[in-house]
């Protein structure tokens, strides 16, 4: 017998990524999880996932609360595993290694006999300071949006996390975090990652699917704490998520600033 379905909805929703040509590939789903713990993934359309792709998918069970806090009382779980099966509109998955969570708490975990994280080889380096100069236009349709799912570049498939995050209207987005966690050391290895800003108005699955999340491909600045934006943006981050107080006082905690990718002007300007 499986362990999910003890935790989490038997139907949900999910982010899964894996790599496609050196770059991060991030798509929204539904999720069926059998007995035994393997996943059926439905698509809105077609998806760029392959037979063994090696596959990271974030799952949650946000049906069980509508107010978040800083215990966050949620189950989630970042799903390490192998696309066994495809079509174009769905992937069966097989579990490699999950861990549950519910707030900061461990409740279960899974992983095969031979399955090892891969040590991470790739040279660390810093983060540059963002160059906005200004206080943004902070995003108003994303206001009352609370959570999205942070894909980082990680050995063999990527690390996924849930996070509070601050937005603007020119897609910026701003994040706050421990640089120890493995989400900041994989940033500093490289500074490229998906945000998904997650749109659920209201957590009831009985309703239909309706694919309420932004992707966003980004790549990842810092504020530094000397700066006078890091006061304002902390100011405006502690307004929307001010159950995220405690990051702010970590011993040389980290403000990310991810700019969207397609942003050219700010390219050039740090280039």
């Amino acid at each position: 017998m499986g362990l999910l379905r003890d935790f989490l909805p038997r139907h949900t929703y999910a982010v899964v990524g894996t790599y496609r040509d050196e770059t991060l590939l991030v798509s929204v789903a539904g999720a069926s999880i059998d007995s035994d713990d393997r996943l059926l993934l439905q698509f809105p359309q077609t998806h760029g996932f392959k037979t063994g792709d090696r596959v990271t998918v974030q799952l949650d069970s946000r049906t069980e609360v509508a107010q978040l806090n800083s215990e966050l009382p949620v189950h989630r779980t970042s799903y390490k595993g192998l696309v066994a099966a495809e079509t174009p509109g769905s992937l069966a998955i097989d579990p490699l290694q999950f861990q549950i969570f519910h707030s900061h708490r461990k409740v279960a975990e899974f992983s095969l006999p031979d399955f090892s994280f891969p040590t991470d080889v790739r040279q660390p380096g810093a983060l540059p300071d963002s160059t906005l100069s200004r206080v943004p236009d902070w995003s108003r349709d994303e206001a009352e949006t609370p959570l999205g799912v942070l894909f980082t570049r990680a050995p063999v498939s990527p690390h996924s996390t849930v996070m509070a995050f601050l937005s603007s209207e020119e897609g910026d987005i701003f994040l706050v975090t421990d640089p120890a966690s493995v989400k900041a050391q994989n940033l500093i290895r490289d500074r490229h990652a998906v945000f998904a800003i997650d749109f659920r108005e209201t957590y009831d699955l009985d309703k239909p699917l309706d694919w309420s999340y932004r992707l966003r491909q980004v790549r990842a600045f810092q504020i530094p704490a000397s700066r006078p934006l890091y006061d304002v943006v902390k100011s405006r981050f502690l307004e929307k998520s001010p159950w995220n107080a405690d990051f702010f006082t970590l011993p040389g905690s980290l403000l990310l600033h991810l700019v969207p990718a397609a942003d050219q002007a700010h390219r050039q300007r740090i280039s």
